[in-house]
This record gives structure tokens, sequence and C-alpha cells, in this order.
């Protein structure tokens, strides 16, 4: 019940008090989320994917499919953020646009908070993406070839699983601004009662 009492929404907090509360309902809730967004999810992470593999192959990235990246994972965001409040898009979006600077100052915010932890997850890939690397310098110097044949299926797995867990760690952000916009709205509230009062 305590616990209960603690994820109400419409309470006044703390940006500790918000983080706690919104990393305590993520943990709780985040395999009933996955179940909900799940093909948002695996379509995002197979883009992402392919520019990664891209980059490591190629060294270069195609603008529409850096875009199509980004339009996915907002879809995932959008489809999670109607799980999170029960509500509908349009619903959403009124209540969002009452506090919508809070919003982007969580976005930034949760989005600098959750950056060491993908730079710590995205570290397998990124070392077998330069060991690809130096394998190709050693043999455009003329060294033999040093990288096993089935690297590419190693590396696809290994970028595919690494954007999937990029993208449920920034999912965090929506939980941080579910609760900031509560709070926000509850200060705003009780600001307006004492206004009344004050009339009366």
């Amino acid at each position: 019940m305590e616990k209960q009492q603690e994820e109400i929404l419409m309470k006044v907090r703390s940006g500790r008090g918000v983080m706690a509360v919104a990393f305590h309902l993520y943990s709780k809730r985040f395999w009933t989320m996955a179940k909900v967004v799940w093909p948002w999810l695996i379509v995002a992470a197979v883009i992402y994917t392919g520019i990664a593999m891209m980059i490591d192959y190629t060294n270069y990235v195609l603008v529409p499919l850096v875009a199509a990246a980004l339009l996915a994972e907002l879809a995932l965001w959008t489809r999670t953020s109607c799980w999170l409040t029960q509500r509908p898009l349009r619903n959403v979006l009124r209540a969002a646009k009452k506090h919508w600077l809070l919003l982007i100052g969580i976005a930034v915010l949760g989005t600098l908070l959750t950056l060491p932890v993908c730079a710590v997850v995205s570290l397998p890939f990124i070392i077998l993406m330069l060991a690809h690397w130096e394998s190709l310098y050693g043999i455009s110097m003329g060294d033999p070839i040093s990288m096993p044949t089935y690297y590419i299926y190693i590396a696809i797995a290994t970028c595919f699983i690494t954007a999937i867990l990029h993208i449920c760690i920034r999912l965090y952000i929506l939980f941080l601004g579910y609760y900031a916009w509560g709070s926000a709205e509850t200060r705003k509230q009780e600001r307006e009662q004492q206004r009344l009062n004050l009339i009366q």
C-alpha cells in the first residue's frame, strides 16, 4: 500500500524524488511495457543496426535511414507514452502542452543521465568495430586477413542487442517526464487553490 502511495502521479516531488519514483515504476513495469511496445522496439533496433553496420563497413550513413530511425523511435515513445498514461495520444499531447518547456528540459537531462549507461552498454560493439577497422587497415598495408569470416554475423547480433538495450534505457526518460509533469501540475493546482483561498 505504501509503495502504491509513492507511485501516485499527482504529488509534489523534488528532482531526486521524481528520479527515484520513475526508476521504481520503470523497473517494476518494464516487462509489461516491453510486451506492449515490442514491435516498435524491434523496428527501431533493426534500423539502428543498419546504420551502425553502414558506419562499420562504408564509413558513411544515408540521411534518410537516420531520419527513419528517429521516426521509428518517436513512434515507440508515442506508443509507450499512451501505454504509460493510459490515455489516447490526443489527450497526452494536450496535457504535455501545459508543461512543454519542463518536458523538453527533462528530455535533455534524461539523455545526459542515460548517456554513461548507454556508453558502457556500447563497449562490446565499439571494441568489435575498432578491431574490424584495424584489420581493414592491416589489409591495406599488405597484412593477411585477421578477422574471421563470421565477423559480420557477430557484429550484427552485437549491434542489434546493443540497439535494443539503448532504446530501452532511453525509455526511462518517459517515466521521468511522466512524474515531472505530475509534480508540476500538482504545484500549479496548489497555487491556483491558494489564490482562490486568498480571493475568498
